[in-house]
This record gives structure tokens, C-alpha cells and sequence, in this order.
């Protein structure tokens, strides 16, 4: 650790690719690296994908700006183990092997999970998200994230969920089209203020950082998820 810290004071600059300031707390993170080490971090392209991250790798290899390391999706950072040189962090031994590669070529370092929280003088403790299913729970259960109409449908239909709530994605193609068609025609630029029309969906509006809103999105409960496939 000691050497590669030496190294990078030597070199003077760290550069790191696709962290967003607001994510996962890498905004702190970078703060206190560059407090803690003396380094400058260059952070490019904070909002980028993981396939970006590659392509800009690829595209600056040799040159100062070059990424120094990568925060990638499992997929792309199982496709591209060749462009990794091997390290294994201070806590390596105690990451599980199955969120490791045992060369030490990625290690992962922060993963999405559910949790489940509960009053417990409302509610048995559930042990399980199954337990969440059981008739003690009926009524009682709030989600957030939930999901598409044909996997929320049981869970709509038996009460478990009165009701959940979408973007409608016909309206959403249906409006993207039809600004695709008016930026084509030059009758809008993409700025702010400019107007089209878009069908059924009558006359939208684009506006700051060049959103267009189609309108508020679908709700689905017992009444209707039943017109819904997808």
C-alpha cells in the first residue's frame, strides 16, 4: 500500500471516471481521499455508463486523462478483465468469493439490496420476503420500486397492493417520436419553451435541460392492470 501510495503522489493526480458526486457518496469519498492522500482526483464524465467508461479508456490509453480505475456493472467488468491489472485491496481476504475474482482483478464494492422495516408491535418480525405474503401481513405492506403490471398482478389482484403507479411507456414512445419527427423538420430546436404536437397526446411542451413532461403517469389497480400486457 505504501508503494502504490508513494506512486501516486509521484504521478500526482488520480483519475476516476463515472462517479457521480451524489451516488453512493462519492462526492465525500473523492473529498476525503484527496484530503487523506494529497492527491487531485480528476473526475470525468460523472454521469457515464459503464460501456462508456471502456470506450474512454480505449480512446485516451497513453494519455494523462487516461482512467486510473473503473466502477463498472458485472457484466461489462467480466468483458473486459483484460484491461485490468491485478490488485487486491487491504480487505480482500474478507470479501466473498463470489464477489471477487480470486486474480484480484475486480472487487465489488457496493451492491443494491432489499430490507424490510417493521413495528414490531404491529407485526410478527418477518424472517423472509415471503413472510410478507402470509395473511398477517394483508394491508400492512408498503413498497417502493415495485414493478411491471404482469408481475404486480397477483399481488393487485389478492389486495396485497391496492395500487401502483407507472409512466405510461406508449405515451412516452408516442411523445419521443413525435419530437424526434419535430427536431428532424427544424420546427423545434430542443429549447426551452418550444412546442409540438404529438398526436393523441395534443400539444407538449419542452423544458429545462431539454425534458419534455408527457403528463402524470398511469396508475394501475384491480379495475385496470387487467388491460395491461407487459
Amino acid at each position: 500500500m505504501a508503494a502504490l501510495v508513494a506512486a501516486a503522489k509521484k504521478e500526482g493526480t488520480l483519475n476516476v471516471i463515472a462517479l457521480p458526486p451524489d451516488w453512493a457518496n462519492y462526492g465525500e469519498v473523492i473529498k476525503g481521499f484527496q484530503a487523506k492522500y494529497g492527491l487531485k482526483v480528476y473526475s470525468a464524465q460523472p454521469d457515464a455508463s459503464s460501456a462508456d467508461e471502456i470506450t474512454a479508456a480505449k480512446n485516451l490509453k497513453g494519455q494523462s486523462k487516461a482512467p486510473d480505475v473503473f466502477d463498472l456493472s458485472g457484466p461489462v467488468a467480466n468483458a473486459n478483465t483484460a484491461m485490468f491489472a491485478a490488485y487486491e485491496v487491504a480487505t480482500f481476504n474478507d470479501v466473498p468469493a463470489t464477489l471477487k475474482d480470486t486474480n484480484g482483478l475486480w472487487v465489488n464494492d457496493y451492491g443494491g439490496y432489499m430490507s424490510i422495516g417493521y413495528d414490531a408491535g404491529k407485526v410478527p418480525a418477518p424472517t423472509t420476503v415471503a413472510d410478507l405474503l402470509k395473511p398477517a401481513y394483508k394491508g400492512k405492506v408498503a413498497l417502493v420500486g415495485l414493478g411491471l403490471p404482469n408481475q404486480m398482478r397477483e399481488y393487485v389482484k389478492d389486495g396485497t397492493v391496492k395500487a401502483f403507479a407507472l409512466w405510461d411507456p406508449a405515451k412516452i414512445g408516442t411523445a419521443a417520436v413525435y419530437a424526434a419527427k419535430a427536431l428532424v423538420a427544424g420546427t423545434i430546436t430542443g429549447k426551452e419553451g418550444d412546442t409540438f404536437t404529438a398526436g393523441d397526446l395534443g400539444t407538449l411542451k419542452v423544458g429545462a435541460d431539454n425534458t419534455v413532461i408527457v403528463g402524470p403517469p398511469t396508475e394501475f389497480d384491480a379495475n385496470n392492470i387487467d388491460k395491461y400486457n407487459f
